[in-house]
């Protein structure tokens, strides 16, 4: 059982598609580093934040009972448009779960990335899992405006950036911490630097980039 589970853990795990497991609203879901993340009909992201409860002595022999919190981030101005997987992994997923044969699916696909298409204008997002964690890629085409992306957090009982450029979300069960932004304009082969880091309203849970 050891060497299944080490196995398993060092499988690449990508975006699974919604082929009538799930409910319908969900299209794409994948593991995160705080629970997982779904992806909506609408290209909305939702992240499923797990708290495992303790049991009580007179209960051992059930499972713990596990509480979710539910933060949710929504495109300020935008819109998701063709949402579809790139990129297809070699990792298959399977779904045996209750007694509604109909939901049990083997052998599914899983993808690297998922593409959300042109959100704002000459703004494609594209969503890259890894293997623990979650990654928005913004393409900004040449003329459109970088400062069209904001962010809306749903969930967030506030929002605050570290002095080393992270971004915290306060939620029910402790913090998320999001990865300090990396940006770069590609000339040809090269790719040079640019210097961005997160900017905040704080009234609305809001998040935008401000970009030099």
């Amino acid at each position: 059982k050891e060497a299944v589970l080490k196995a398993v853990e060092t499988l690449p795990r990508g975006f699974v598609p919604n082929q009538g497991q799930w409910n319908e609203e969900a299209l794409f879901s994948a593991p995160g580093f705080f629970g997982n993340t779904w992806i909506t009909k609408n290209g909305e992201l939702r992240h499923v934040i797990l708290a495992k409860q303790e049991c009580k002595k007179e209960e051992k022999h059930k499972p713990c009972p596990t509480k979710a919190w539910v933060l949710s981030e929504s495109f300020v101005g935008g819109n998701a448009k063709e949402v579809k997987g790139e990129k297809e992994l070699f990792t298959k997923v399977s779904y045996f779960i209750g007694n509604d044969k109909s939901k049990h699916k083997a052998g599914l696909p899983s993808y690297e990335m998922v593409s959300l298409g042109e959100v704002w204008k000459g703004i494609e997002v594209k969503l890259k899992a890894k293997q623990n964690s979650v990654e928005k890629i913004f393409v900004v085409k040449p003329g459109a405006n970088p400062e069209e992306i904001k962010i809306s957090l749903k969930g967030a009982k506030g929002i605050e950036i570290k002095d080393s450029g992270e971004l915290v979300v306060k939620t029910g069960y402790g913090d998320v911490e999001f990865s300090k932004p990396v940006a770069w304009q590609e000339e040809g082969n090269e790719k040079k630097p640019v210097k961005v880091s997160y900017k905040l309203d704080k009234t609305n849970n809001t998040y935008a980039f401000a970009v030099e």
